[in-house]
């Protein structure tokens, strides 16, 4: 149950972080498209700018830098807490006798992070896995990784 609600609270994290690419991409171009009319509508005789258009030139790049970094630290928000909510799906697989640290991180590695990808592994996957842990594939049979991840998802399922 836990896992479903994080995947659904990842994938509103990035629609999220899409919306303010989106929003700060439009503002870009209004303000490119802007004064590109203003240059055509004021063009006038050379010589210097008066204060009162340097004044409101200086402060409209300082609202649209600021714009830019906050959606720069909203971006870093979403993605630290889409990281946090990835590494939280993870099962502990040490729960699994004959899984230990090692194993576990190797298995992470390989990209079997949940009970539910333990329990679904072919015994073609076993053997290559097994090869890439450094584990013999007669060890993850005798010692039932497979049952016992499967044993766990149920268990984890009622929670």
């Amino acid at each position: 149950m836990k896992k479903k609600v994080l995947k659904k609270k990842i994938k509103q994290l990035k629609k999220a972080k899409k919306k303010l690419e989106k929003k700060l991409k439009a503002k870009q171009n209004k303000k490119g498209k802007a004064k590109a009319k203003k240059k055509l509508k004021n063009k006038k005789p050379k010589g210097k700018k008066t204060k009162s258009a340097a004044k409101k030139a200086k402060t409209a790049k300082s609202k649209a830098s600021q714009f830019s970094q906050d959606v720069q630290d909203v971006t870093a928000q979403v993605v630290s807490k889409a990281e946090e909510i990835g590494n939280k799906i993870a099962d502990d697989l040490k729960k699994i006798k004959g899984i230990g640290p090692v194993f576990e991180k190797r298995l992470i590695d390989l990209g079997i992070k949940t009970f539910e990808d333990l329990a679904n592994l072919s015994q073609e996957i076993i053997e290559d896995i097994a090869e890439k842990i450094k584990a013999k594939p007669e060890r993850i049979v005798k010692e039932h990784w497979q049952e016992q991840a499967e044993k766990l998802l149920k268990e984890e399922s009622k929670d």
